[in-house]
């Protein structure tokens, strides 16, 4: 036996900054997202607070309006950062 329940997360003022559960990436101890430049990637370690089925609220890292790289951040966490777009090779 299952039941669906819905819980209010906060009054109706209450704001809450989320994104999808697949751009966020593990890296060591933490949480990060790559965010979309002009010329390159960034990553930008973050905190999360709440899983909300396919959406996961950010506690800290993020900022409304910043675009997160949802398709392909796996490839993104895997490539080194001189490897990126925009990025010139460190010598």
């Amino acid at each position: 036996m299952s039941a669906a329940v819905t819980l209010p997360l906060g009054g109706a003022s209450s704001n809450i900054l989320t994104v999808r559960s697949r751009p966020l990436q593990r890296f060591g101890d933490e949480w990060v997202v790559f965010l979309a430049k002009r010329t390159a990637t960034s990553r930008s370690a973050g905190r999360r607070g709440r899983d909300l089925g396919t959406e996961v609220e950010v506690v800290r890292g993020l900022t409304q309006g910043e675009l997160v790289v949802v398709d392909g951040a796996f490839v993104l966490k895997a490539k080194p950062k001189s490897a990126r777009p925009g990025r010139r090779p460190e010598h």
